[in-house]
């Protein structure tokens, strides 16, 4: 009873919140005066509304906490969205009334119950425990608080999800909101991807961009079943972002050749520009993709529409929209560690609370520690296995299938029918950012939606040139089959071990995609309390909780759900900017003086980053 009950629980949640940030999308469109067309605008409403929600909350926490009010205010606007925009909404749907019951909707709501189900899951996230939890709660009970840096520097990394994360834990998720966060993204990406596979199939001609979303999916599984979907996880939003903004690029480049209407072009010029910042915000790992995506869509318009006078105004539209997202949110960077991209020492600002420049450069040297798993090498053998055997999904699939599109070019009759296409363009952004990824922060996590678009864009320009082979749908549905089965965790992983280990295929099929709630409760809640904490007190006489190591040395302590101020990284010199308020901040008197930087099973990082620094040759390749 508990599976039906959950999984119908979140499934109205999901369609709750995503009909009121449609709303809050659709607003942002009745400013261009945009009518809507079909249900594609209504998911670049979406996506466009979480986009804003993100920036709603950004300011909203220089002034208050993030709470129901936040909440309330947000739905309020996604009803006068939807209110706002009803009579286009209604038009949509005119015309000859089709069964309720058909093959796409089956196939929907199948794909939203999957999802919710896979959202009833336990809070297992390690990232989580560590300091995402920590950081959901500071942003529930304070307005963004000065120096928290200085408290436990990934507190100050500035991912606005978090707010968002703080929104929807509030009221009656209160305790389970990290079933929702993540879950609804992944659902609307979901429904959005069948929804393409189906028009794919159903158009009169080979539509690349419904390609483009069906192969949403094969990401879209992933991050349902690797990506850590019950929790506050930075991944899935930044992945789920940067891959509709990528798409929304490809359909802009693709119509520059047309005759479309200025205020359309406008419309999506301004909606890339708030994607591609919101996935910045979300995650400054993707700032590379957003800068150097951003400016070649721009340079490309200017070069195909040669824009004059009042032609320019969709220039202005994506200037003000940068200013507008990334001014407060470099501010929230500035107030939580003194620098606006914190971990990065670069400009950083005269304030008391200022974390030192040493743990800024630590930090991110421990991030690059870290994602290269746990090696000084650019590339480690620890590497190379995450990437073949453990986590294929987010690199070796998608670039298979760029590898197997190249294999076409074996031909002297594809080659001589390809030409060169705007889209083509989004090539070097990606590349661009690929390479930077991988002399900085390899981690398969941060590459997953720069190898899928490049799977995206290479596979939908394949099929440019193949255009008169896939012209029956019979021949799409088997195109679409293979793609699904061959990039699919959902079926692959689970027939794969039900063949080693010799069990029923079917069932184990099942037992991958079921998940089962817990059997006292209809979804899990988040624990409260946290581990075991002891106490910590500085020469200011600050008490700071910290994890108490557990006896069992394979065990580790994280901060988890503790009461604030909790930080495994205590500092005597830490104190409070102004006595007995944790909202006003920290700062800290002297040099830096963490202890267990970065952590207390890797206190061995601190001291070779040092020799490391100072020139000194390691004779080895990973810190213990």
């Amino acid at each position: 009873m508990g599976l039906i009950i959950g999984t119908l629980a979140l499934l109205v949640a999901f369609l709750v919140l995503a009909t009121a940030f449609m709303g809050i999308g659709l607003l942002v469109r009745r400013i261009f005066s945009v009518p809507l067309l079909d249900v594609d605008d209504c998911f670049l409403a979406f996506w466009t509304g979480f986009g804003v929600v993100n920036l709603i909350l950004i300011l909203w926490n220089f002034v208050g906490s993030i709470g129901v009010e936040a909440m309330a205010f947000v739905m309020v606007l996604g009803v006068a969205g939807i209110a706002w925009t009803r009579a286009g909404l209604v038009r949509m749907f005119e015309g000859p009334r089709k069964s309720f019951v058909s093959l796409p909707s089956l196939l929907m709501l199948v794909g939203g119950l999957w999802v919710a189900n896979q959202a009833l899951g336990d809070f297992r996230s390690y990232d989580g425990s560590l300091y995402h939890v920590q950081a959901v709660k500071w942003a529930e009970s304070y307005p963004v608080v000065p120096g928290l840096a200085n408290l436990h520097g990934p507190l100050a990394f500035n991912n606005s999800s978090f707010l968002y994360d703080a929104m929807l834990n509030s009221g009656f998720w209160g305790g389970r909101g990290f079933h929702l966060a993540n879950g609804v993204l992944v659902f609307v990406i979901v429904l959005q991807a069948i929804t393409g596979g189906v028009k794919f199939v159903r158009s009169g001609y080979v539509d690349r961009k419904q390609l483009y979303h069906f192969l949403f999916l094969g990401p879209a599984v992933y991050l349902a079943h690797h990506g850590d979907i019950a929790s506050y996880s930075t991944d899935i939003p930044l992945t789920v972002v940067a891959l509709i903004a990528t798409a929304q690029m490809y359909e802009l480049l693709d119509g520059l050749s047309l005759n479309v209407n200025a205020r359309e072009e406008g419309f999506r010029l301004s909606s890339l520009a708030i994607l591609l910042a919101t996935a910045v915000c979300i995650k400054m790992s993707v700032g590379v993709l957003g800068a150097a995506a951003m400016a070649t869509t721009v340079l490309l318009w200017l070069k195909r529409r040669a824009p004059k006078g009042r032609q320019l105004l969709p220039l202005i539209w994506v200037s003000v929209i940068v200013l507008v997202f990334a001014v407060p949110w470099m501010a929230r960077g500035v107030i939580m560690s003194g620098y606006p991209f914190f971990p990065m020492s670069v400009a950083g600002f005269s304030v008391d609370w200022r974390a030192p420049v040493e743990h800024a450069d630590a930090e991110l040297a421990y991030i690059a520690f870290t994602e290269r798993e746990f090696t000084w090498r650019i590339i480690g053998r620890n590497w190379i296995r995450l990437v073949v055997f453990r986590d294929i999904y987010s690199l070796l699939v998608p670039a298979g299938l760029v590898f197997g599109g190249l294999l076409l070019f074996c031909s002297k009759e594809i080659r001589r029918r390809f030409r060169w296409q705007d889209t083509c363009w989004i090539y070097v952004p990606v590349l661009l950012a690929i390479g930077v990824w991988f002399f900085s922060a390899p981690s398969t996590r941060y590459i997953t939606p720069l190898f899928w678009t490049l799977a995206a864009v290479s596979l939908c320009e394949f099929l440019r040139v193949l255009l008169p082979r896939l012209a029956k749908p019979t021949l799409r549905i088997a195109f679409l089959f293979l793609v699904f089965v061959g990039v699919s965790p959902i079926v692959v992983d689970p027939a794969l071990g039900a063949r080693w280990d010799r069990e029923s295929v079917p069932k184990a099929i099942l037992q991958h995609n079921l998940i089962l709630p817990n059997s006292d409760n209809w979804m899990g809640v988040m624990p409260e309390g946290g581990p075991e904490i002891t106490h910590f007190t500085t020469l200011s006489g600050l008490v700071l909780n910290v994890p108490k190591r557990p006896t069992r040395p394979e065990l580790q302590a994280r901060p988890g759900n503790a009461p604030l101020p909790c930080t495994p990284n205590p500092a005597s010199n830490l104190r409070l900017r102004h006595a007995g308020r944790l909202d006003k901040g920290f700062r800290v008197e002297g040099d830096w003086q963490m202890q267990d930087f970065p952590y207390y099973w890797h206190t061995g990082f601190l001291r070779d980053w040092r020799m490391i620094r100072a020139g000194k040759n390691l004779g080895r390749s990973s810190g213990s």
